[in-house]
């Protein structure tokens, strides 16, 4: 169980740095699964801790959309 934890500890660090340097520039759900290459296991371990289900302004990692007017 160490071994998962640490792994785990790991992934979590790594994708608070990758997200902080996005900034920004923004990234997708999509951009993060392939830059992590996460398998299942840990697309659903990503999933509860970054984007659960508590409201938007608590989550780590939350959906944003912007529309842009055409003038």
């Amino acid at each position: 169980m160490k071994n998962i934890m640490k792994t785990d500890d790991t992934l979590y660090i790594k994708i608070l740095v990758w997200a902080y340097r996005k900034q920004e520039a923004g990234f997708t759900w999509g951009d993060l699964e392939k830059e992590f290459n996460l398998n299942t296991a840990q697309l659903n371990w990503v999933q509860k801790v970054f984007r659960s289900n508590m409201p938007a302004s608590e989550n780590l990692i939350d959906h944003l959309s912007y529309n842009e007017k055409c003038q």
